[in-house]
């Protein structure tokens, strides 16, 4: 298990990609490895929230081909972030085994299972989960690669489409894009830790 998290975690994101793309898309041609749509498809949407607008129409098939497009670079993108939470998890995992209280849960016959899920699960997940929140600077930053490689029309393609054409009122928009998103998703982590640690919601 360790063996495969470092490779993992050694392997960058856009390396990813391109094995993606030799794999699944050229060996064993299963995923499509280009766009977010299907070529020969004729999409006739108001918006370019695709995925959304598909699942507010009921067209599911649609839907299931723009889920088909985003697999390959989602994984990709997800592999290296997955492996840095693993390894976080697993150190606070057998650290949180050794404590009292789980010494307590023994003592009272609970079950190796029920111990890890119910009672130290809980709080290794507090640094893994506080980890997600300072890798998501990463993921948003890899997204510009991913998707140059899959040519996949998205928020990284625009930064860096307006970076080269010099479109400032774009680069400011996204800008402030990220900068929300960045506040929304560390108020998110932070309210889960309080979720998790009562010591943080108690005071």
């Amino acid at each position: 298990m360790d063996g495969i998290t470092g490779l993992t975690l050694a392997i960058p994101d856009f390396l990813w990609g391109l094995v993606f793309i030799l794999v699944l898309g050229v060996l064993v041609p299963v995923l499509p490895i280009s766009g977010r749509v299907d070529p020969r498809q004729a999409i006739e949407f108001s918006s370019q929230f695709y995925l959304a607008e598909s699942l507010l129409r009921g067209e599911f098939g649609v839907l299931a081909m723009l889920l088909t497009h985003l697999v390959a670079p989602a994984v990709a993108l997800a592999l290296p972030l997955m492996a840095v939470i693993t390894r976080m998890l697993k150190a606070s995992l057998s650290e949180a085994m050794t404590q009292d209280y789980i010494m307590v849960a023994r003592v009272k016959g609970f079950t190796r299972g029920r111990i890890i899920l119910r009672e130290a699960l809980r709080n290794a997940m507090i640094p893994a989960v506080t980890l997600t929140g300072v890798q998501f600077t990463f993921l948003v930053g890899g997204t510009v690669l991913i998707e140059r490689i899959f040519s996949y029309p998205g928020i990284g393609n625009m930064a860096l489409g307006a970076v080269i054409s010099r479109d400032l009122p774009l680069i400011q928009g996204l800008v402030l894009t990220f900068a929300v998103l960045f506040i929304a998703i560390n108020l998110l982590i932070d309210m889960t830790i309080v979720m998790l640690n009562p010591r943080v919601r108690h005071g």
